[in-house]
């Protein structure tokens, strides 16, 4: 996984920031949660996985398994304490233990 820099003062928008280990194939999505005290992203993709991070600290905290196909979509709660996720056939998950 990558991370870039979205926003800055000092004008270093769409710098690399960090490299880190996470998905083994491709993500299809990415849903974000903008919150000062408990910031969350969540991606999924081509390895079946959900993956919950850190943004901030640009660290993966969770992985979440049990979809049988490439996952397609991803949400979090507007609280984020509930994160959804879809993979093909209609199989939805929600994660509620994050």
């Amino acid at each position: 996984m990558r991370f870039w820099q979205a926003t800055d003062a000092n004008k270093q928008i769409g710098k690399q920031t960090k490299v880190g280990s996470g998905h083994s194939k491709g993500v299809f999505k990415i849903a974000y949660r903008n919150d000062p005290k408990t910031p969350l992203m969540a991606t999924c993709g081509q390895d079946g996985t959900t993956r919950l991070w850190n943004p901030v600290a640009g660290t993966l905290t969770k992985t979440l398994t049990g979809h049988t196909d490439w996952v397609y979509a991803v949400a979090i709660s507007p609280d984020g304490s509930l994160v959804a996720s879809e993979a093909g056939m209609a199989e939805v998950k929600v994660w509620k233990d994050r």
